[in-house]
């Protein structure tokens, strides 16, 4: 049955009004001007304006539909994995005997029976699909499952739910809060060993996201304890196939947890694969929560600086100051106090400044360092051999150091550099002139703002309007012109040779090293002059700060980074990698390459192939079905054109999903109280009596009224209201009244 009533806003009824009027003085225009016809005219004029008025009430058709008459009985069944276990009889096994039985024949009679089952979702099943399928589910969400079977059956009669699961709800919202959406009782079926059951399990390992090399290093891991009362178990921490600690650990009372602290000190850099284990004894029901595998990033303890300065100057104060605020850098400086050619008027022996440890350094110790800054220093004055100097390219080429030549009086060309195996490694070519110092003030010019070195802001156009109003440089080296492959970083703005602006900050990648090079000795005027100006001279630290860890080559300044969506997999997930690739100027890669290998668990590489380019410019990626156990390495190399950019190298573990096995006992408790929330009644699914499940009686509900497209918008109105102006149209052009 349908019924017509009007839904238009009481406060909108002036529109009607308004139309009325409209209509009457219409239909008096209309006899007044129009002389024949007049009947069908008043009709078609009548018709029109009436459905116009009719229309403006905005009329609604609703219909009346009954629902069925036989109500609903609902059975979810737990298909996650740890419906497999076995106490000893598999868990799921049981609920498949239940199935076939007489009291789910008993409720088919009575009822519409309807299957569904769930681990992280809910889906509508056949009790046959049931029967022949295996519990492989990653998680339990029982909350979920009871949600997707409300919404499912919505405006359905539902009588009752039957829930068969262990309990072990591990994922999504609390299912206690989703019974207030439900309006019907719940029969939790409680399936697994109530009585008492062994397991050992690793319940939590604690870990900072990242540690230092070199420094001690705690995990702190808590253990839960069922069967095995005052048993003294071992705790293992390995890395990859090396023990790093066993420590041993007595066992609490029954369901409590012990903690304890494991201890090492990482020797390697990077990201390694780390276990913590307990052994497997007979009789436990899980033996997948007896180890705990988690990634470590191990990043360098602290960068060591070398930083010799010629003579006492603003410079060396500021930076040596600056490089000391920063924790994880290790600084030893030298300055040169009393240079060869200042005269002393008392004996050498009665000097309190200790001789220059020229060998020392330049034999031994620089090798112990990561960084070498050089700031208005010359080794002519102080005897030292070149062949001191090729240690110094050594150092950059071969061992990957860093170096940083700081302009001054001694500095570059002054310093007898051209020609020297140091002079070989700097990113720019000096003139063969004596006196190359140009004094005066300047503004110094940032070109490739982009590079990690000169980004004081993460904000591009706030970036670049803080280099044009950093403080005036003063006085600085004459450099001749950057050498092939050197970035230019910095220029002076004025003065200018046959190459182009004279080079200011510039570097390069020499080698396995890294080398800069910054003609002027006064950048702390950045500092001095900021502060004086009321700032707080903090862009001048962090350009410090990030050229140190771009010298030092720090992992987050790579040009090539790659990356999983996660650090452990369950067997048969995808592995989802991500590469950016950036350029040698920091900027997202638009022509780029990425070539992917992989050392699969088994020791075997595997090609990739390229990997595809995804909607963020720079970024690339492809995904890889891990079937395997074990650890993953990823490589991705990058190129830009026939030059490599770069590469980086990942690794992830691939295990049997630990969530599912970290509390598989079966929860009684929760069961109990779905139940009791909603009405219903709890079974251990070994003692399930027919004669207690009483469901309530549905009784004929009222009709649910559906609400269809309102009448006002619906196309054959539409349809009628052109025919009626079309006629009236019609009758009029051939009337000659057009």
């Amino acid at each position: 049955m349908g019924t017509f009533h009007f839904s238009l806003d009481p406060n909108r009824l002036w529109l009607i009004i308004v139309a009325i009027l409209a209509l009457v003085v219409l239909l008096y225009w209309n006899f007044k001007w129009i002389g024949k016809r007049k009947g069908l005219f008043f009709i078609l004029r009548l018709s029109i304006y009436l459905l116009l008025v009719f229309l403006l009430l905005e009329p609604v058709k609703t219909i009346e539909e009954e629902p069925a008459e036989e109500a609903n009985v609902a059975f979810l069944i737990d298909t996650s994995s740890s419906m497999e276990v076995k106490d000893p009889v598999s868990r799921f096994s049981l609920v498949k005997e239940f199935l076939k039985g007489p009291l789910v024949e008993g409720l088919r009679k009575r009822y519409n029976l309807l299957f569904f089952t769930f681990a992280s979702l809910c889906q509508r099943a056949t009790t046959e699909e049931i029967l022949q399928s295996i519990p492989q589910g990653k998680s339990t969400d029982i909350g979920q499952a009871l949600s997707g079977l409300e919404e499912e059956l919505r405006g359905q009669r539902l009588a009752g739910i039957f829930l068969f699961t262990d309990g072990a709800h591990n994922a999504g919202i609390d299912p206690l809060l989703v019974t207030e959406k439900i309006d019907a009782p719940i029969f939790s079926v409680g399936v697994g060993d109530p009585q008492k059951f062994k397991d050992l399990q690793i319940s939590q390992v604690q870990v900072s996201d990242f540690v230092f090399k070199n420094i001690p290093t705690e995990i702190g891991v808590k253990i839960r304890s069922y069967g095995f009362e005052n048993k003294e178990i071992s705790v293992i921490l390995k890395r990859e196939t090396e023990i790093l600690q066993t420590k041993k650990v007595r066992m609490p009372e029954e369901g409590n947890e012990v903690s304890l602290s494991l201890r090492f000190t990482p020797r390697w850099i990077g990201s390694s694969h780390y276990t913590v284990s307990i052994p497997s004894y007979s009789g436990e029901i899980s033996f997948a929560n007896n180890r705990k595998d988690f990634s470590l990033q191990v990043l360098r303890d602290k960068i060591r600086i070398l930083y010799i300065c010629g003579q006492p100057s603003w410079e060396y104060k500021f930076l040596r100051t600056a490089l000391n605020s920063d924790p994880s850098i290790e600084l030893v400086s030298f300055i040169i106090l009393r240079n060869p050619e200042n005269i002393s008027i008392v004996p050498e022996n009665q000097l309190s400044l200790i001789p220059f440890p020229t060998t020392e350094i330049f034999t031994k110790q620089i090798f112990n360092f990561d960084l070498l800054i050089f700031e208005n220093f010359t080794y002519t004055r102080f005897g030292i051999p070149k062949i001191y100097l090729e240690n110094i390219r050594k150092f950059v080429m071969e061992t990957g150091g860093g170096f940083l030549m700081i302009g001054g009086d001694n500095s570059f060309a002054r310093g007898r550099y051209k020609g020297t195996p140091v002079g070989e490694i700097l990113p720019v070519e000096m003139e063969d002139i004596g006196g190359n110092i140009i004094d005066g003030k300047f503004r110094m010019l940032a070109r490739e703002t982009t590079h990690p070195i000169l980004k004081l802001s993460d904000n591009p156009g706030e970036n670049s309007q803080i280099w044009a109003g950093m403080p005036e440089l003063d006085g600085c080296n004459r450099l001749l012109r950057p050498k092939p492959d050197a970035i230019v970083l910095g220029v002076h703005p004025l003065i200018k040779n046959k190459y182009g602006n004279l080079v200011i900050l510039a570097i390069w990648e020499k080698g396995k090293g890294r080398v800069m090079s910054v003609a002027s000795n006064s950048t702390w005027r950045w500092r001095f002059q900021a502060r004086a100006r009321g700032g707080t001279g903090a862009h001048y630290e962090r350009f410090w700060h990030q050229a140190v860890h771009w010298l030092v080559k720090s992992p987050q300044l790579k040009l090539v980074h790659l990356d999983t969506d996660k650090k452990t997999y369950a067997k048969g997930e995808e592995i989802i990698l991500s590469v950016m690739v950036f350029d040698r100027y920091y900027r997202p890669s638009e022509h780029g390459r990425v070539y992917l290998e992989l050392v699969d668990p088994s020791g075997k590489k595997i090609d990739l192939g390229s990997a595809l380019a995804k909607d963020k410019r720079g970024e690339y990626g492809t995904n890889y079905l891990a079937e395997q156990e074990g650890k993953y390495t990823f490589t991705a190399t990058a190129w830009e054109g026939s030059k490599v950019l770069g590469r980086d190298t990942i690794s992830c573990k691939v295990a049997i999903p630990s969530l599912e096995w970290e509390n598989a006992q079966l929860n009684e408790p929760l069961l109990i109280e779905l139940a009791d929330l909603t009405e219903g009644k709890y079974f251990h699914i070994s003692n399930i009596r027919s004669e207690e499940i009483i469901l309530p009686e549905v009784s004929k509900t009222a009709p649910v009224v559906k609400r269809v497209a309102a009448v006002w918008n619906n196309p054959s109105i539409f349809l009628i209201f052109c025919i009626l102006l079309g006629i009236e149209w019609y009758i009029r052009r051939r009337s000659g009244m057009m």
